[in-house]
């Protein structure tokens, strides 16, 4: 189980069977204390595979910074490179995924593009995080940024429009 944004936009290619096949770059963070008591981050990056009418699916819905929960197997393969020279590389062989939403939007978004998801299908993200104009007539409603996100990817107050119950 992954949880990271995509680093570029996905690739859709089909096999010679005209089987689609979905590949792109995932990055996860990782924070952590260092010795000196400083707060550290680590970027991994994993590159993802995504068989079938779902990737086909997900080719059109996500893009370069989309936030996604990924469920799937490690694979390792072996190849030759353009060399002759004999390399190796990890995947990540995807069989669900769920698309939480872009980089800098709040989450909450969409689900059931992986099927983990109810109600209300899949909409494409924003490609980047817009800003929200100010409310009108200077009112103290609190804005949703004003609050922490909570653990389910909602922007904090008001962001329960977007629960599918």
């Amino acid at each position: 189980m992954l949880i990271g944004n995509l680093g570029a936009d996905p690739e859709l290619r089909f096999t010679t069977n005209n089987r689609p096949v979905l590949k792109f770059r995932l990055a996860t963070t990782e924070s952590y204390m260092d010795q000196n008591q400083t707060r550290q981050e680590i970027t991994h990056w994993h590159q993802v595979v995504l068989w079938g009418k779902r990737g086909e699916a997900l080719a059109k819905i996500i893009s370069k910074g989309s936030r996604v929960y990924v469920e799937g197997r490690i694979e390792t393969r072996s190849y030759e490179d353009a060399n002759g020279v004999k390399k190796s590389a990890t995947d990540i062989v995807a069989t669900n995924l769920i698309l939480l939403g872009s980089r800098g939007e709040g989450g909450g978004g969409a689900a059931g593009a992986g099927g983990g998801g109810g109600g209300g299908g899949a909409r494409p993200a924003p490609a980047t995080g817009a800003a929200r104009p100010a409310p009108a007539g200077g009112g103290t409603k609190p804005d949703a940024d004003d609050f922490p996100p909570d653990d389910f990817g909602g922007g904090g107050a008001g962001g329960d429009d977007d629960i599918p119950f």
